[in-house]
């Protein structure tokens, strides 16, 4: 759970191409703004929650020999519920 699931690849295609599963809702960054233009300031609490589970996710590839070397809200997809 977590990770965007790549469905196929065209590397000799042209252009190349990645095909991942879509992901409905938006990135982590513009979830901030979003929640920050709302109700102000993220709550410690929130946050940590947050940051939590991402840190879980990565663990969880890192395991698997899986480096992901661009972590950054922009990279890090929010599923609406």
């Amino acid at each position: 759970p977590g990770i965007v699931e790549l469905h196929r690849t065209g590397l000799s295609a042209d252009p190349p191409f990645l095909e991942y599963e879509l992901v409905e809702g938006g990135d982590l960054g513009g979830f901030i703004l979003d929640r920050v233009r709302r109700a102000g300031a993220v709550p410690p609490e929130e946050a940590a929650r947050v940051v939590r589970k991402v840190a879980e996710i990565v663990g969880f590839a890192h395991g698997k020999g899986i480096v992901h070397s661009d972590i950054k809200p922009a990279n890090v997809l929010t599923a609406l519920a």
